[in-house]
């Protein structure tokens, strides 16, 4: 259950069960995800429970994250929940947020769930369905888009729409956004990750609602999934714990050609300035419906591993595909092997690391000094026992060659570690922490946990 690089899976209905949850874990999973694009905070909470239970049982560390909603615009319900859309119809798009809970679309017109025509020019490119429905208004006349479909569709209720390149005037926070929010502050949840994030303002905004609510605590996880969010993804890093690349959705924002680019300058950037970066979208999308995923797939995976991603994660093939455990064993094997095969890269290649950078940043010499060595004396552990979490960031940052364990003076810091590469914790260390300091050696209680006898070389310290 040891994973350099972490995964993160997405609970839905083919994983809904306490049985299959405790497979997915047990299988690699470091953090479990709820989306509240679909349901409340009491549609989800039986999926945070059961994590929790299963996290005590095994004594590991299991985050929760709740992944918003965000400022998303749908189109509302269709007849018979489907209607076919011909290739070069006009189709009209009825903007309209009076009717459209109760509205009713069909292959001529929908409802849409926000007043975008205050957005759109003629020429502008409307994509339904993320972008298996491709059109181009035609016109607008007063609240109602009128576009042309490049190609045929058999379009269904609520499916996503995306407008590239447009910035919305849609508030950053929804009602439900909010609402969603105020519960994960009273449950607890460990991170939330924030949807289309586009700026330093968007979290500066969240984490005053988190503030004020109780929620300060909570780690931000941002969701890159806009060209705004592109163009300010070094403030949007700097503001946030956490960076999400979704490639689905910015794969439609953006020219899907530039993805590959985007997402290694984006895990670059995370890994110089110490924070967490997940790589997300149809990383083994084929294993919705198959038990083996594309060459492609696992090579995607894989060569994630090798820009510097913390952890990689899975969506539909968990959340409602025919294999949701099998893909996360299929994940954690791919993630491994990559492991396995960069293990005698140390992180100076993917640095600009000069004698000043050092001077000036005495942790950073030291965590790349301590990697350096255990590659060097292959040091199969690192037991690290601090107060502050940040500091686990920085011994990752260097990729060292042992498995690095964190052991806390609070049992709620525990989780706050689990989307760093290559770190994990104990449910439950607290004692084992009181003890270090007296004895400067980890206890013989968790040497034995980690089957470390006289012939595992480790290092133990506190910082």
């Amino acid at each position: 259950m040891f994973n350099k690089t972490k995964i993160v899976a997405t609970i839905g209905p083919a994983s809904d069960n306490y049985d299959t949850i405790k497979k997915l874990i047990l299988n690699g999973v470091n953090v479990v995800r709820a989306n509240f694009s679909h349901g409340s905070g009491e549609d989800h909470k039986h999926k945070f429970d059961i994590a929790k239970q299963i996290s005590k049982e095994l004594n590991i560390s299991i985050a929760t994250l709740l992944d918003t909603k965000g400022p998303e615009i749908r189109i509302g319900k269709v007849e018979n929940n489907i209607v076919k859309i011909e290739k070069n119809q006009t189709l009209e798009l009825l903007c309209d947020a009076n009717v459209y809970a109760d509205y009713v679309g069909n292959s001529q017109r929908v409802c849409v769930s926000y007043e975008m025509h205050k957005d759109l020019k003629i020429g502008d490119e409307v994509l339904l369905d993320d972008g298996k429905l491709k059109t181009v208004v035609q016109n607008i006349i007063d609240n109602v888009v009128y576009v042309k479909t490049f190609n045929g569709h058999n379009l269904k209720t609520n499916k996503r729409i995306n407008i590239p390149g447009i910035e919305f005037s849609l508030p950053f926070l929804s009602k439900k956004d909010k609402q969603d929010i105020l519960f994960g502050i009273s449950y607890g949840v460990d991170i939330i990750a924030a949807s289309f994030v586009n700026s330093k303002e968007n979290l500066i905004e969240l984490r005053e609602f988190l503030k004020n609510n109780g929620g300060e605590n909570i780690r931000v996880c941002s969701k890159i999934e806009s060209v705004s969010g592109v163009k300010n993804i070094v403030d949007i890093i700097n503001y946030s714990d956490s960076i999400m690349i979704a490639r689905g959705d910015l794969g439609l924002e953006i020219p899907y050609y530039n993805v590959p680019d985007i997402q290694k300058f984006i895990i670059k950037e995370c890994n110089k300035l110490n924070k967490e970066v997940i790589v997300a979208t149809q990383m083994l999308d084929s294993m919705e419906k198959s038990p083996l995923p594309t060459r492609a797939e696992v090579t995607d995976v894989y060569w994630a591993n090798e820009l510097g991603t913390d952890a990689t994660m899975l969506s539909g093939e968990t959340a409602s595909g025919n294999f949701p455990d099998r893909s996360v064993f299929i994940m954690n094997e791919i993630n491994k092997k990559a492991q396995s095969d960069f293990i005698q890269d140390t992180i100076s290649y993917r640095y600009y690391i000069d004698k000043l950078f050092f001077e000036s940043n005495p942790k950073e010499y030291y965590a790349y000094d301590l990697a350096q060595k255990t590659h060097d004396e292959k040091i199969e552990y690192i037991f690290v026992y601090t107060e502050n979490p940040e500091n686990l960031k920085i011994i990752s940052k260097y990729r060292p060659y042992s498995k690095i364990i964190a052991i806390f003076d609070k049992k709620s810091k525990n989780n706050s570690i689990a989307l760093i590469h290559n770190v994990t914790s104990l449910y439950d260390n607290e004692e084992e922490f009181n003890n270090f300091s007296k004895t400067h050696q980890p206890s013989q209680k968790i040497l034995d946990q980690f089957n470390i006898d006289d012939s595992v070389k480790f290092k133990a310290l506190k910082i």
